[in-house]
């Protein structure tokens, strides 16, 4: 009797471990396959381009940044391209992000960070890491291209935020895109610097870690900057472009567009 009963117990034991081994196959499966389908998911859902612009009106340049902001509004966008827009004005209270592509709307500035209301500082290397962070994360794409747009200083940096008197130094800069990379797992694969001064070689050498490719220029420019609208144009009706080609056709176009005869005054590294 004490015989069978170890028997029996034997043979629970053993379906017990059968059981175990069994599920455990299953739910690895089952994990498997949902990552896989995860991934996919993921792969299939992600534009080919976002184009981040981080528009500093806060000075007085802003007449320049809203025109800038109307170029950007007329641009024709399909093709799986999303622009996303963080734009402050002059003086408080009136700082906006807009989200164009399959919809045109404004998003929240909470949405973007918890503490930020109406007024954002544009010379803090939070407001752009926090900007360039939320645009990676809910716009994936196979490219991105980062603009960051204001007053140029050079080696003493850009973006001159006029109500918080502040702007982005070139350390700065590099940490906030650094830390907005990792966090995303991904990074810018073309930076554009429109401001004047900022492709001096100094500033190419720190900054250089940032993006796959910069673009900037050593002197002053305009301040219209780029031609929004025949750039973004131009990469919705060809967009299988390379990065490089990218650049190439951004120079060209800013060149053509203010009769440029000299490609120094608009460079990429």
């Amino acid at each position: 009797m004490e015989k069978n009963q170890k028997i029996t117990i034997n043979t629970f034991t053993i379906l017990l471990i059968i059981s175990a081994i069994f599920f455990s196959a299953v739910a690895i499966t089952a994990e498997s396959n949902t990552k896989n389908n995860s991934t996919l998911f993921s792969q299939q859902e992600k534009d080919n381009w976002t184009i981040v612009i981080y528009l500093d009106g806060d000075n007085n340049f802003c007449k320049y940044a809203t025109q800038e902001l109307d170029e950007i509004r007329e641009v024709k966008l399909q093709n799986d391209i999303t622009i996303v827009v963080l734009f402050d004005e002059r003086e408080e209270d009136n700082a906006h992000c807009y989200l164009f592509g399959e919809v045109t709307e404004e998003i929240h500035l909470n949405e973007i960070h918890r503490s930020w209301d109406d007024e954002v500082n544009m010379g803090d290397q939070r407001t752009l890491q926090n900007f360039v962070t939320y645009a990676m994360r809910n716009h994936p794409a196979k490219h991105y291209l980062l603009e960051l747009w204001g007053h140029g200083y050079g080696l003493k940096g850009m973006c001159s935020d006029e109500t918080s008197r502040d702007r982005l130094t070139l350390n700065e800069i590099s940490a906030a895109l650094a830390k907005a990379s990792k966090e995303n797992n991904d990074i810018i694969d073309i930076l554009v610097l429109t401001g004047c001064y900022m492709g001096k070689t100094e500033c190419m050498q720190k900054l250089k870690s940032t993006a796959t490719h910069i673009i900037a220029s050593p002197d002053e420019i305009p301040a219209t900057g780029l031609p929004h609208t025949k750039t973004f144009n131009y990469l919705i009706e060809n967009p299988t472009i390379t990065q490089n080609e990218f650049c190439d056709k951004i120079i060209e176009t800013y060149h053509n567009h203010y009769h440029f005869t000299e490609r120094s005054l608009l460079s990429a590294w």
